[in-house]
C-alpha cells in the first residue's frame, strides 16, 4: 500500500468495493488481462477511477513477482487497457475570474477566507495550509516555510520533496495575517496552528471547510459546483492578461509579489534583478506554477 495515509484511505474503497469482492477468491495465475479489462469495462465508473483499480492490482503483480510468487517477465495489469465510457464526457477546470473571486470571499467567514486567500496567494495545498504554525511565519524577513502536512488529522510530511520549502511572503498578504493573528489568536505560540480549531486545539478538517463553507459560496457565485476545496482554489483562481503577465516580466518592477494562479500557461522567465528576482522566482516555480498571475491587492479589493 501506498505510504501516504491519505492515498492508502483513498484506495482501500476500491480494494473493499471492487478488487476484493471479484477476484479475492482467485489465484494470481488466474487472474487473466483479458478478463480484468472485461470486468473493468462493466464498471459503472469512469475511466479514472477503473485506472486506479488498475494500478492497484499491478501492485499486487509487482510484489509478487519480486516475492518470486510468478514467474513472469512483464506485469499482466500493464496489458490491461481502458477506455472512457461512450457517454462519458471529459472532466474539465472551472477556471474563476477575479470578479467572481472577489464575490466569493464575502461569503467565507474567517478563518476559511483567510485560508482561501493562502491558497490563492501561496499555491499550498490544503493539506500544507492545515501544516502551518505561527513560527513558521519570519515577518521581518517576509518568508513562510513550508514544513509540514496535515492529512486525516494526522501531522506529517509535506507530498513532495520539493515541496518542503521557504517562499516569499508578500507585504499584503503578510500584513492580512498579522491582522488574522490580532484578531484570533493574539498570544499564539511558535508551534500554534495557524488555522486551529479552537474546540479540538487542532487544525482544522478539510470535509467540513468543503460542506459548509467553500462549496456553496461557490455555487452562489458561479451557479455550478464548481470550487469544491481549498485545493481546487489553488488551481482555479482567475488569470491575468498574457499582455500583463509580459508587462510585469519586461519591467520586473513594483512594490508587490505576484501571485501563481492558473496550472495551464507556461512558465515564464525569470527575472534578473536582485531581491525580487529571489522573491518571483518563488512564486514562478513553487510546485510547477506557472504564468499568469494577479496582485494581492486585485484580489481582494
Amino acid at each position: 500500500m501506498p505510504e501516504r495515509i491519505s492515498t492508502r484511505t483513498h484506495c482501500m474503497p476500491w480494494i473493499h468495493n471492487h478488487i476484493g469482492p471479484q477476484w479475492a477468491s482467485c489465484l494470481l495465475d488466474d487472474v487473466k488481462p483479458l478478463k480484468v479489462e472485461e470486468w473493468l469495462k462493466d464498471l459503472p465508473l469512469r475511466k479514472k477511477s477503473k485506472q486506479h483499480i488498475r494500478d492497484l492490482m499491478r501492485q499486487v503483480f509487482t510484489w509478487a513477482m519480486k516475492w518470486e510468487l510468478l514467474d513472469m517477465d512483464v506485469n499482466p495489469m500493464k496489458l490491461v487497457s481502458i477506455k472512457a465510457r461512450p457517454d462519458e464526457e471529459p472532466s474539465t477546470k472551472r477556471i474563476l475570474t477575479a470578479e467572481e473571486f472577489q464575490q466569493l470571499l464575502p461569503l467565507i467567514p474567517v478563518p476559511f477566507r483567510t485560508m482561501v486567500l493562502v491558497a490563492a496567494c501561496l499555491g499550498l495545498r490544503v493539506s500544507e495550509i492545515l501544516g502551518l504554525q505561527w513560527g513558521d511565519i519570519h515577518w521581518e524577513r517576509l518568508e513562510i516555510r513550508i514544513q509540514r502536512a496535515v492529512v486525516l488529522a494526522t501531522v506529517g510530511k509535506v507530498k513532495t520533496p520539493k515541496s518542503k520549502s521557504i517562499m516569499p511572503l508578500d507585504p499584503d498578504l503578510a500584513a492580512l495575517l498579522l491582522e488574522y493573528q490580532r484578531s484570533t489568536a493574539p498570544n499564539a505560540l511558535p508551534e500554534q496552528w495557524l488555522f486551529e480549531n479552537p474546540a479540538r486545539g487542532k487544525p482544522w478538517r478539510p470535509s467540513h471547510i468543503q460542506q459548509k463553507w467553500i462549496r456553496p459560496a461557490g455555487l452562489k457565485v458561479t451557479g455550478e459546483d464548481a470550487v469544491g476545496t481549498t485545493f481546487d482554489i489553488r488551481s482555479q483562481v482567475c488569470f491575468a492578461s498574457s499582455e500583463r503577465m509580459s508587462r510585469f516580466n519586461k519591467n520586473c518592477c513594483g512594490t508587490r509579489t505576484s501571485i501563481p494562479l492558473c496550472k495551464s500557461t507556461p512558465k515564464p522567465p525569470a527575472p534578473k534583478s536582485g531581491k525580487l528576482s529571489a522573491r518571483l522566482c518563488g512564486w514562478f516555480y513553487r510546485g510547477g506554477l506557472n504564468g499568469r498571475f494577479w496582485t494581492c491587492e486585485k484580489l481582494t479589493n
